[in-house]
C-alpha cells in the first residue's frame, strides 16, 4: 500500500503547496510545505464506494476539535486526488511505541506517570466535545515538535464516534463489534458491549501498565487466529484484578484501573481526581523523560528502578485513603502501611 500510494503522489504537490517527500509509517507520509519549508504529515486513503471514508470521518472529527487544543494536531488540508482521499495535517513527533522500543520495552514509571497526566487531560477535552476515542493506545499517543516537545498529542480519530448529542447520551448496546486494539481495549469491549467515556479510561490504564511493565496478555500474540487471540486477552482480563495488574507499581495505578472498570456506562470519569493521582509520581513537570536520557547511565539506572520499593514509598505518602475513596475503588488500606 505504501509503495502504491508513493508511486502515485511522488512529486506531486496538494493544494497547491503541499508536496509528498517521503513514507513515516502505515498510511502516513511525509510532506512539506514548498514555499514555507515546513514539513507535514499527509494521511492517504483509498477510497471504497461501497463504505463510508474513514479518512472524510476522522477530517469531521477534528473539525469538532481544531484551535482549542494544542495537543491535538491541526487539519491543514482535506481533499481527493484521484481515487484516492488526502489529509495534510500538522506533523508531529514520534509515537510512545516507537520511543517504547527505543528505551529497551519500559520506562520509568516516573516518565509513564507524567504521560498519563497529559493523556488524561486529551481524554478529558474529547469527551467534553462528544467522542470517545475507541482506540486509545501508545501508537496514538505522540509527542510533539519544537515548542511542543515535552507534550504528548492524540491522534487517529477514525474510530471516533459521538457518545453523546447535546445532553443525551448513547443508548446502552450488546452485540457490538468490537473496534480497536485487542491489547489496549477494555473488557466491555470485549464482551461486546457498547463503549462509553469510561472505556477509553481503561484503555489509557493498559496503556500506562504495558509502558510501565508489560501487560499479562502481551505474551499471546501466539494464538492461532484473532477470535482466539480475543478470547484468550478477554479471559485473562476477566481472571486479572487491578492489583494483580498492577503488581509491582505504586498504588496510584491501582486506584486509577480500579475507578476506570467500576464506572457505570453514563457515568463521568473523575478526571480531575485521576490527574491528580499521577500528578504525585511524576512531581516536576520538567523532569527528563526516558527518552532524552538515551546514551546516559541516567536512563539505564531509571529504566532499571521500575519496582524498587523506594519509589513507592514516597508515593503512599503523599497519597491516603480519602484520596482514593473519592475515586469509588476497593484499594485495601494496608497498602499504605
Amino acid at each position: 500500500m505504501a509503495e502504491v500510494v508513493g508511486a502515485v503522489f511522488d512529486g506531486l504537490t496538494l493544494d497547491g503547496k503541499y508536496q509528498l517527500i517521503g513514507h513515516i509509517r502505515s498510511q502516513v507520509f511525509l510532506g512539506h510545505d514548498k514555499f514555507s519549508g515546513e514539513q507535514v504529515a499527509v494521511k492517504i486513503e483509498v477510497n471504497d464506494a461501497n463504505s463510508k471514508s474513514r479518512l472524510r470521518h476522522e477530517h469531521e472529527v477534528y473539525n469538532h476539535l481544531r484551535d482549542e487544543v494544542a495537543a491535538i494536531p491541526s487539519v491543514l488540508w482535506y481533499g481527493h486526488v484521484g481515487e484516492y482521499s488526502v489529509m495534510v495535517m500538522e506533523l508531529l513527533g514520534p509515537p510512545l511505541d516507537r520511543l517504547l522500543h527505543k528505551c529497551g520495552g519500559t520506562f520509568a514509571v516516573s516518565t509513564v506517570a507524567r504521560l498519563a497526566v497529559g493523556a488524561i487531560g486529551l481524554l478529558e477535552y474529547l469527551h467534553c466535545k462528544g467522542f470517545v476515542h475507541r482506540d486509545v493506545k501508545p501508537a496514538n499517543l505522540l509527542m510533539g515538535l519544537g515548542g511542543q516537545v515535552g507534550r504528548v498529542h492524540l491522534i487517529d480519530f477514525g474510530s471516533a464516534k459521538r457518545y453523546r448529542n447535546g445532553k443525551m447520551h448513547a443508548p446502552y448496546g450488546e452485540g457490538i463489534p468490537l473496534v480497536g486494539t485487542l491489547e489496549y481495549a477494555s473488557l466491555n469491549a470485549h464482551l461486546g458491549l457498547e463503549v462509553s467515556r469510561r472505556d477509553d479510561m481503561e484503555s489509557l490504564g493498559y496503556a500506562l501498565v504495558h509502558m510501565a511493565k508489560g501487560l499479562p496478555w502481551d505474551g499471546l500474540e501466539t494464538a492461532s487466529s484473532v477470535t482466539q487471540r480475543r478470547e484468550r486477552i478477554c479471559e485473562k482480563m476477566i481472571s486479572t484484578s487491578a492489583e494483580e495488574l498492577c503488581d509491582g507499581l505504586p498504588i496510584e495505578f491501582v486506584a486509577y484501573l480500579d475507578h476506570c472498570r467500576r464506572l457505570r456506562y453514563e457515568e463521568a470519569p473523575k478526571y480531575a481526581a485521576c490527574k491528580y493521582l499521577f500528578r504525585y509520581i511524576c512531581g516536576d513537570d520538567d523532569a527528563p523523560y526516558d527518552w532524552t536520557l538515551l546514551g546516559q547511565n541516567e536512563c539505564v539506572r531509571k529504566i532499571a528502578a521500575v519496582g524498587k520499593p523506594d519509589t513507592f514509598e514516597v508515593s503512599a505518602n503523599v497519597i491516603t485513603p480519602d484520596t482514593i475513596s473519592s475515586l469509588n475503588c476497593s484499594v485495601h488500606t494496608s497498602t499504605f502501611i
